[in-house]
């Protein structure tokens, strides 16, 4: 049947390398990332002030390029 949009969202969530922040929008993306690959599995997250609580605007493959313009804010460090 295929990965579910919750199930694709937890092995995100479970697994995410790296966190972007878009400076304009604000928006926060976990990703899935991999030098080795042109795609990234990956969250976009936006705060709703007036709730007072992060939603999850998308789940979905990004291109990697999309991040160019985006501040790297943590990033998993590899362990030996």
């Amino acid at each position: 049947m295929g990965l579910t949009a919750q199930n694709f969202v937890k092995i995100i969530i479970s697994s995410f390398t790296r966190i972007y922040k878009d400076e304009k929008t604000g928006a926060y993306y976990l990703a899935v990332y991999d030098e080795k690959t042109t795609n990234a599995a990956v969250i976009e997250l936006n705060y709703v002030e007036n709730l007072q609580f992060w939603e999850i605007k998308t789940a979905a493959p990004f291109r990697t390029a999309f991040f160019k313009n985006k501040l790297l804010v943590w990033k998993r460090e590899r362990t030996p």
